[in-house]
């Protein structure tokens, strides 16, 4: 019983941990984003930055998730890798990219799109189906 509680401090203290550099990153991440946007004009190193963020803040929600609740949302985890290859597709250039690039990440984008439909419907859609 004493090492479960052990185990438990220990996967706590490595929760605050992972929230505090995935806050000092989405921090930096902010702050890269004005700089860019003060000196140059990317409009893709923009969507890329936007898109970072967004991930950092889902990273986030799992972590802070798992600090509260001891449970990792698995339909998250696959909305990360989702937003992750959906920000690759977006910043590819498909006229300069490898064929077998742009290959990989359409059918990592279909299996994760394919794992959401099968893990189910999240808890606010059932409560939506409920009312």
């Amino acid at each position: 019983m004493d090492e479960k509680k052990g185990i438990k401090i220990l996967m706590k203290f490595f929760s605050v941990l992972v929230v505090v550099m995935l806050i000092v990153h989405l921090s930096m991440t902010i702050f890269r984003f004005f700089s860019i946007i003060q000196h140059e004009s990317h409009e893709v190193e923009h969507i890329y930055l936007i898109i970072q963020s967004l991930i950092v803040l889902e990273l986030l929600y799992i972590t802070i998730n798992y600090f509260y609740l001891e449970i990792i949302d698995p339909r998250m985890l696959v909305l990360v890798v989702l937003t992750a290859v959906g920000r690759e597709i977006i910043v590819t250039d498909i006229f300069k990219a490898e064929p077998l690039i742009i290959l990989l990440l359409g059918v990592l984008f279909l299996i994760s799109i394919i794992g959401i439909r099968l893990l189910g419907p999240c808890k606010f859609e059932k409560q939506m189906n409920n009312e």
